[in-house]
């Protein structure tokens, strides 16, 4: 038994005497149909349809007209022959997309698939084992394949918040019955991590912003007043806004523009320059007589 709980070493048995629901569990492919046949299952109940391996084309054309979540797992690959789902990843999606990891016994080997419902190719490592999967192993597989953080990432790069997404890939199995909790706590670790780095990353931000703003302030304290006192000659001139529909005030422009061309170049400008990013008459201005 490891630190965190978890017992690493454990192997399961894949083939040979199990329970009623593991047996639909592992071999049904769609998500909310498979939780399904596990329930009835328990209770003694059958229905052909819900626990069938696959839905013909009209069956699957009929649910997808009831709401898109129940095709979840419905357009994963057939099973081979002799093949079950050993674990599976099950994304918060709008199809709720499903991979899963299979394995199948052939000339005395396990032999292990990766499928999903868009024809994606997979890798398996290991490709075949003697033995059944350590639960160590089967997490080695899935983070080889990038089951988690892959989807994950994908969407934290499109814009998703790291709240939004740190649970975003939910990894099921029934034959290794830790493997579910191992990925919860995982999520929330990798949450921490996300959270922890954002912060750091600000208050590293925090302490740049305030030393460059002391760097300003050194720079610019011997001009502040000859530059406060130039500008005053703009009266009460206004500018269009380049960015935005309204008016600026061209002292307030002209004195911003002073302070960042000394601060980036080291003197004063001189000379005509424009003081907005628009070519527009009105931006530019005559230095000379700073």
């Amino acid at each position: 038994m490891s630190e965190d709980g978890f017992n690493y070493d454990f192997r399961p048995i894949y083939f040979g005497p199990k329970d009623l629901e593991k047996h639909f569990g592992s071999s049904v492919k769609g998500e909310l149909r498979r939780r399904t046949a596990k329930e009835m299952a328990s209770s003694g109940e059958f229905d052909d349809e819900v626990m069938s391996h696959s839905l013909n084309e009209r069956q699957r054309s009929a649910v997808a007209a009831i709401h898109p979540h129940l095709m979840g797992g419905e357009y994963l690959p057939d099973f081979l022959e002799g093949e079950i789902e050993i674990a599976r990843v099950t994304l918060a999606s709008t199809l709720m997309d499903v991979t899963s990891i299979r394995v199948q016994r052939h000339e005395g080997q396990y032999r292990y698939r990766v499928v999903d419902e868009h024809e994606s190719e997979f890798a398996a490592r290991p490709e075949t084992s003697q033995e059944p999967l350590t639960f160590k192993e089967l997490i080695n597989l899935i983070e080889f394949c990038d089951l988690v953080d892959g989807p994950r990432n994908m969407n934290l790069e499109g814009g998703a918040s790291p709240e939004e997404v740190f649970n975003f890939a939910k990894v099921t199995s029934e034959f290794y019955p830790e493997l579910h909790e191992h990925y919860v706590i995982a999520g929330e670790e990798w949450l921490d991590n996300i959270q922890r780095e954002q912060e750091e990353e600000e208050e590293q931000w925090e302490r740049e912003y305030e030393l460059e703003q002391q760097r300003r302030q050194r720079i610019l304290a011997p001009f502040q007043d000859r530059i406060d006192k130039y500008v005053l000659k703009f009266g009460d001139q206004m500018i269009r806004n380049p960015r935005w529909k309204g008016y600026l005030r061209l002292q307030d422009v002209a004195k911003r523009f002073v302070e960042d061309y000394l601060v980036a170049n080291g003197e004063l400008p001189t000379g005509v320059h424009s003081v907005t990013k628009t070519t527009a008459s009105d931006s530019k201005c005559d230095f000379s007589d700073l």
